[in-house]
């Protein structure tokens, strides 16, 4: 699958920073998504304030964005 470009894509040294935040791969499952991607899909949603259910198809699905967005939340409380 071809990656759209946007205008909220992190640039390799913008990344250098989100790599610090805390991340815990499962133990079993499904292999975990780029966390680039799903940084990027995250910043795309506050630019445009758009609901998770309209995240473009380029991106990973919306309910693994949300997701992951709500465990960085609950851990920086």
């Amino acid at each position: 699958m071809k990656i759209a470009i946007y205008d909220t894509d992190l640039t390799d040294a913008q990344w250098a920073y989100p790599q610090t935040l805390p991340h815990k791969a499962a133990k079993r499952g499904r292999p975990p998504k780029k966390c680039s991607r799903i940084m990027d899909a995250i910043l795309h949603l506050a630019k445009c304030g758009c609901p998770w259910r309209y995240l473009p198809a380029d991106f990973p699905k919306w309910k693994t964005v949300y997701h992951v967005f709500r465990q960085w939340i609950a851990s920086q409380q």
